[in-house]
């Protein structure tokens, strides 16, 4: 049900260019730069072989070579896009939000739609008597592996506003099922206090093991909504450059290999950025602040 993230990108970077011829006026290649965030608990081997077949399928249906750099930091991802030294970026909504800080010339092209809203679950057993996040301290938490980058965010500034930003000192131990089916399966059968789990994990979950979450589980407490991760440019870019992206990616869900990719990606398309976006990372940064690392 899913697939690496680095993977769907470059497959829907890649229908894109399918679609759409290169653009007047590009003389070197096309620089994209993902923060790391988004690969998070990926092998470096997948990830290098989907990077190479990138740039493989690039030159091959473009004439033109593309690079993808997947090893950044959203800082880095950002201080490129400020020198010029990348086109455009993958950041999640709160690294946009931070980054935008300190490069006020970096411009949100799109947004990575779903129509399941972002929110984060954490979901204990019934019988728990945890009433809040507090009362998870030193039990055994499962944040399983591939879990979504907001997810994880919320849980550690939940620890963070109970004294303890470390999550291996916060709970008893920290646990990493394979996914997050496994991880509430693990939790149903008592083998962890608690986990947590973005809206489409768990609306699937219920959706195919609605009697085993009725009978064994329950959310203690979910987050507010989570703004959608935005593709980035540097104020100044090239407008034929801009055109390829956004017009390749907003065109893929009519595109048939596009609109499998989308769907492994869990998005349903890309669309313009939202009129209330700035307000939307204005609530996103009350609830996140720069962090001190990043000022």
């Amino acid at each position: 049900m899913r697939v690496p993230l680095v993977i769907g990108v470059t497959g829907l970077l890649t229908s894109a260019l399918f679609v759409y011829a290169q653009p007047a006026g590009l003389l070197k290649p096309l620089q994209i730069g993902m923060a790391k965030t988004f690969v998070t608990d990926e092998p470096k081997s997948l990830i290098d072989v989907a990077v190479n077949d990138f740039k493989g399928v690039i030159k091959s249906v473009t004439g033109y070579e593309g690079d993808l750099a997947v090893n950044l930091s959203a800082a880095e991802v950002a201080a490129k896009l400020e020198k010029n030294q990348a086109d455009v970026g993958f950041l999640h909504a709160h690294e946009f939000a931070w980054m935008r800080k300190k490069y006020p010339d970096l411009v949100p092209l799109l947004v990575a739609a779903t129509k399941a809203e972002r929110r984060s679950f954490v979901i204990v057993r019934k019988d728990s008597t945890a009433k809040s996040f507090a009362d998870l301290r030193g039990q055994k938490f499962d944040l399983p592996l591939h879990t979504k980058e907001y997810c994880r965010l919320y849980v550690e500034k939940q620890a963070a506003d109970l004294g303890q930003a470390d999550l291996t000192k916060f709970f008893g131990s920290v646990e990493k099922s394979s996914n997050q089916f496994a991880a509430l399966d693990a939790l149903a059968s008592g083998q962890s206090a608690a986990t947590v789990i973005d809206t489409i994990w768990l609306d699937s979950y219920k959706e195919l093991k609605g009697p085993v979450f009725n009978k064994n589980l329950k959310v203690l407490q979910e987050s507010p909504l989570v703004p959608p991760p935005v593709v980035v440019y540097k104020k100044g870019l090239a407008q034929p450059v801009l055109n390829q992206v956004r017009e390749g990616l907003t065109k893929l869900p009519s595109n048939t290999q596009g609109r499998d990719l989308l769907k492994h990606w869990h998005i349903d398309s890309f669309e313009p950025v939202p009129g209330d976006f700035d307000q939307q990372l204005a609530t996103l940064l009350k609830e996140y602040p720069v962090p001190e690392a990043l000022r």
